[in-house]
């Protein structure tokens, strides 16, 4: 075609665009959608931001504070707006008195962070057959390869495609030909072997090939660093530091100081598996709050655990429902302990705060506000000098111990040990943290209340008041005790005595915790009295405290559990052991601890408080 007939069609072609397309476009956005745009407009400009309520404390009878909302400040970042980091890293240094090379590796490493978290979340969104933008990069031109012949077997992430536009299009024959691309949200599991196959698979220089895998990464990085909003630097950092930072604000463009409320133990291990943790809400508490949600789809996520196949009508309906509760989704909220039982008390009512914003979402006015309510003041029974005691002077490496007001049921205190410091478990819980707590030896339970254990010896009692009050003996009738129930089987039923305690009645059985005693008058009673007093001292079924959905209900053993569980039949050895604590019986520290309230108040079985 002849040069003059090129520039015609070229001017053609931007006439048109000039006169029609642009005309009609205009004419779609101001008239046919005007009203549309205006109120994204009005959206974008005005926002309603939502403030949150510090959670109310929790105290001990006398007052201590166990639980309560503290300040901390964080030293926030953001790259876009940092010109020169080894001057930033200069002045943060002087600012908060650290070494310049330590604020440099925390600085490199949120940004390996930040570029992680944003592929985490682009390859999230890859697995749901989402668009993602900003992790596709061309990596060879021209591969001198049929597009459709190796596609197939190029490694997951790696694609081969025609140029999308042309270089001379209306001067130069158009070239027909290929490029290597790479989307690094779909890339997953690979290296520099996979790297050497597909240069050897398409042809290719394999050093060039590497070169340009690792600008595109680089340029990727890049990217993603500079569309990452302020970033956590220094987590609570202390008030003089701050202070120190906000005095040359001006000097450290990107860096700002963000304040915020974390939960606070001063008391640290002073009844803390008692007073629990906070956490973000796993499916589990979520499911349980949307259990009666408006939108069918929620509700019935909620109630059956199953997830719909639109993801994201699913998120976006959840947090819709969330938000009528004045909950969210990241929220902390209490997780065990008091913190969780309470939690309806002790969680305040989100405020409300309507902004006008600019167009680089500054705040500017603020039209309206709506104060938040902060969370109630939780006051527990325990007495913060009894418990202090019982924690010192219970130097075991395991167990639990528990006082009771007999009269009240009120929890005075209540240990379990190894002791646990909440504190540990404000979030951000690290992973070697979370490993100590939870996966030692040892790991941080509530012995006291969740836990249940073989009671022995103790059992002994509730014996001794089922064959009274049956009338099996008398306070005065004697059994004697040879240290064996049957001489011919000495090592079968026999008393922690080799020689045993002789003729004794039940009150030095009691206190000689003679077993034959015990052995013989459960043959007497037999299984049905001994398990009636069992069950009116309530073993087997929860204690009826606050704290009820996390205690452990222990287990009594029947004639029927057994029968279920083992397929066999009660035996009269089961009737024995059962009559010293012993057998399949389990109860936890709280249910002991009522047991000899009862006993101590005059058989009154109170409900611990």
């Amino acid at each position: 075609m002849p040069y003059k007939y090129r520039l015609r069609t070229l001017f053609f072609v931007i006439s048109f665009f000039c006169f029609l397309v642009v005309p009609i476009r205009l004419f779609e956005i101001q008239i046919l959608r005007g009203k549309e745009y205006q109120k994204m407009v009005e959206e974008r400009r005005i926002r309603q931001d939502q403030t949150d309520a510090p959670r109310g404390r929790i105290l001990s009878r006398d007052g201590v504070v166990l639980a309560a909302e503290q300040p901390a400040f964080d030293i926030q970042v953001r790259f876009r707006e940092v010109e020169d980091e080894l001057d930033l890293g200069g002045r943060l240094s002087k600012a908060l008195g650290r070494p310049m090379h330590e604020i440099h590796d925390t600085l490199n490493a949120l940004k390996k962070d930040v570029v992680a978290n944003a592929l985490k979340s682009a390859r999230k969104q890859a697995r749901r057959d989402r668009r993602t933008k900003g992790f596709k990069y061309l990596l060879a031109e021209h591969v001198p390869i049929e597009a459709g012949e190796n596609e197939n077997e190029l490694p997951k992430g790696f694609s081969l495609a025609r140029p999308t536009s042309r270089r001379f299009l209306l001067f130069k024959t158009q070239l027909d030909e290929f490029e290597l691309w790479v989307d690094f949200s779909r890339l997953t599991d690979f290296g520099p072997e996979q790297l050497n196959e597909t240069a050897e698979r398409l042809g290719l220089d394999r050093r060039d090939l590497t070169e340009q895998f690792k600008a595109a990464r680089k340029k990727m990085a890049g990217v993603q660093i500079r569309k990452a909003r302020h970033e956590t630097l220094f987590k609570s950092i202390p008030f003089e530091k701050m202070l120190q930072v906000a005095m040359r604000q001006e000097e450290l463009p990107g860096v700002r100081i963000q304040a915020r409320s974390i939960r606070h133990y001063p008391q640290k291990t002073l009844a803390g598996q008692l007073v629990g943790s906070i956490g973000k809400p796993n499916d589990a508490i979520l499911r349980q709050w949307l259990i009666d949600a408006e939108d069918p789809i929620i509700r019935h996520w909620a109630r059956s655990g199953v997830k719909p196949q639109s993801a994201g009508r699913f998120y976006a309906g959840r947090n819709h429902e969330l938000r009528k509760l004045g909950m969210r989704v990241d929220d902390f909220i209490g997780r065990s302990g008091i913190e969780a039982v309470f939690e309806t008390l002790v969680r305040g009512k989100r405020g409300r705060r309507i902004v006008e914003r600019d167009v680089r979402n500054r705040s500017r006015n603020v039209l309206g506000e709506v104060m938040f309510e902060p969370g109630h003041d939780v006051y527990l029974s325990i007495d913060s000098k009894l418990q202090r005691i019982l924690e010192e002077e219970f130097n075991r490496q395991r167990g639990a111990a528990v006082f009771l007001d007999i009269h009240t049921g009120e929890v005075l205190a209540a240990g379990s040990f190894p002791l646990f410091d909440p504190n540990d478990l404000v979030p951000p819980v690290s992973a070697a943290t979370a490993r100590r707590l939870y996966q030692s030896p040892t790991p941080a339970l509530n012995r006291a209340i969740n836990s249940a254990y073989a009671l022995g010896s103790i059992f002994k009692l509730l014996t001794s008041i089922c064959i009274l009050e049956e009338a099996t003996i008398s306070p005065s009738s004697e059994v004697t005790c040879r240290g064996s129930l049957n001489p011919d089987q000495p090592n079968w039923f026999r008393c922690w005595s080799r020689w045993g305690h002789g003729s004794i009645a039940i009150k030095d059985a009691i206190k000689r915790s003679c077993n034959i005693f015990y052995f013989k008058n459960a043959d007497l009673v037999g299984q049905a009295p001994l398990l009636k007093w069992s069950k009116e001292f309530e073993y087997g079924v929860r204690t009826g405290s606050e704290m009820r959905r996390y205690e452990h209900a222990g287990l009594l053993p029947t004639p029927e559990w057994k029968r279920q569980r083992t397929d066999r039949i009660w035996y009269p050895g089961d009737t024995r052991n059962l009559s010293i604590g012993q057998g399949s019986l389990l109860v936890n520290p709280l249910q002991v601890s009522r047991m000899i309230a009862a006993i101590a108040n005059g058989g009154i079985l109170v409900t611990p408080r």
